[in-house]
């Protein structure tokens, strides 16, 4: 059962980035931030590589089914770093627990009706 779940959020995760890529191309010069996701218990969990950006450089957008982050790199001349973080039907991206610690950028999201608005 929760191999089918994950294939079925990896499909989504896949349709939602191919819905959204034009976003990022239309950022000229944008590079794409490393980002991966594990789902465990009904939460979505994305990590965001942030190793070269001051954290009060990021920037959240919230959408209903992505969520955009930005920041810019300090030793590539600023470039401005886009990540995509899909957000499948079913989660709640409008209540996302967002966490920062040094060098990572952490997106908790959970399935609708397990407590996910505060």
């Amino acid at each position: 059962m929760r191999e089918r779940i994950e294939e079925w959020i990896e499909s989504e995760i896949a349709r939602i980035e191919r819905r959204w890529r034009p976003l990022v191309r239309e950022l000229g010069g944008a590079q794409p931030l490393a980002a991966s996701w594990t789902f465990r218990r009904r939460t979505l969990r994305w990590h965001v590589a942030l190793d070269d950006v001051l954290e009060p450089d990021v920037d959240i957008e919230v959408l209903p089914s992505v969520l955009v982050v930005r920041a810019r790199a300090q030793s590539r001349g600023e470039v401005l770093l886009v990540g995509l973080l899909p957000v499948p039907e079913g989660f709640d991206a409008v209540g996302a627990r967002i966490r920062t610690e040094r060098g990572c950028l952490e997106v908790v999201v959970l399935r609708r009706g397990t407590g996910g608005r505060r």
